[in-house]
């Protein structure tokens, strides 16, 4: 988007901030790498994106597991044109890069990815090392960011 202008966002049931797009042909059959597709807030863009087929000709999916038996079945008619990707954001870059070269291109991508530190107790533990989830993803951020400015 030139520097100056507005972009205008939407709201669409529980997501909220969606962008819009002009009805033109350079943003028609776009494709789109989402990361952390398996958690929550990347499994609702993959939906988005899958329910606008005339927007999204592609989806990428990436995370580190295989995405769980409802992650293809919730998408309806966009089933078709996405793929997911095994890629761990924590293993050594050159290895990371390699698997995502493999994606022949792209238009947008959206970065859901974070890494969980291990959790003190049960489930109810889950955030209560919010100094070490901060530190962790910030290492994390400043990888992928060292990354896309050699490339």
């Amino acid at each position: 988007m030139p520097s100056g202008q507005t972009q205008l966002v939407r709201s669409d049931g529980i997501y909220h901030g969606l962008p819009t797009f002009p009805d033109s042909a350079e943003y028609r059959g776009l494709t789109a790498l989402v990361t952390g597709a398996n958690g929550i807030s990347g499994y609702s863009m993959v939906k988005v994106l899958a329910a606008a087929p005339e927007r999204w000709s592609k989806i990428h999916c990436a995370s580190r597991r295989p995405p769980p038996d409802y992650f293809y079945t919730e998408l309806g008619q966009g089933v078709g044109r996405v793929e997911h990707i095994e890629a761990d954001f924590l293993s050594e870059p050159a290895a990371l890069a390699e698997t995502l070269k493999r994606i022949p291109s792209l238009d947008y991508v959206f970065f859901f990815s974070y890494m969980q530190p291990k959790q003190k107790g049960d489930v109810l533990g889950m955030w209560s090392n919010a100094d070490e989830l901060a530190k962790v993803n910030s290492m994390t951020k400043r990888i992928v960011s060292r990354y896309d400015k050699r490339h």
